[in-house]
C-alpha cells in the first residue's frame, strides 16, 4: 500500500481513501492513525481480490459496499475501540440508507479473514 499524505482528493468528512489500486490518500494529521491505515489496507486487499470488478461493484451495489466497508470498519474498530464511531460513519457517509444501530450490527457480524 502506497500512502500519500495530502488533504486533496478527500471529501471533508474523510480522513483517508483508497483512490486507485493500492494507492491511499490520507490527511497529514492522521499519519499516526493506525486504525485508519488498517481500514484502508483492508480496502486495498479487497481490490486485489477482484481488481477488475471491485470498484464498479463497490459503487453500484449497496450490498457489496456494505459488506466491504463493514469489514474495514470492524478491523479499524479493533484498533481504535470505537465501534460506535465506525457505525456512525458507515451509516452516514456510504449511501446505504441504514441507521447507526443497523451499521453497528453489520460491523459486528462482518466476516473477516
Amino acid at each position: 500500500m502506497l500512502v500519500v499524505y495530502s488533504n486533496k482528493l478527500l471529501k471533508k468528512w474523510q480522513a483517508g481513501c483508497r483512490v486507485f489500486c493500492n494507492i491511499v490518500v490520507t490527511r497529514p494529521d492522521h499519519r499516526e492513525n493506525k486504525g485508519l491505515h488498517v481500514h484502508e489496507r483492508e480496502h486495498c486487499k479487497q481490490w486485489k481480490k477482484r481488481p477488475f470488478s471491485h470498484d464498479l461493484r463497490y459503487w453500484l451495489s449497496k450490498k457489496y459496499r456494505l459488506a466491504c466497508a463493514a469489514i474495514a470498519y470492524k478491523k479499524q474498530a479493533a484498533c481504535s475501540g470505537n465501534i460506535k464511531g465506525a457505525a456512525e460513519s458507515l451509516s452516514q457517509y456510504y449511501r446505504l440508507g441504514i441507521s447507526a444501530e443497523e451499521a453497528e450490527k453489520e460491523i459486528l457480524q462482518a466476516k473477516t479473514v
